[in-house]
């Protein structure tokens, strides 16, 4: 039986926190989301933090990650 493409297919979703108040992240509350896609020895994420606010301005930041599992 054949594999989906969703098999490697990872999602995240965290709360998360901040020191600092930036344009991007305007509460020290927030979340993270992470779609990640991996391929035999390589994985991609993209990874997305938001103070997730309707009442605040919420640009957040988002980072595209590269990976490269070694195993031994």
């Amino acid at each position: 039986m054949g594999r989906g493409w969703y098999h490697h297919f990872f999602f995240g979703f965290q709360p998360a926190s901040c020191t600092g108040r930036t344009r991007a992240l305007s509460s020290f509350r927030g979340f993270a989301s992470s779609p990640e896609r991996q391929v035999e020895c390589f994985s991609l994420l993209l990874h997305h933090i938001s103070n997730g606010s309707p009442h605040q301005l919420s640009l957040g930041k988002t980072m595209v990650l590269p990976g490269l599992w070694f195993g031994w």
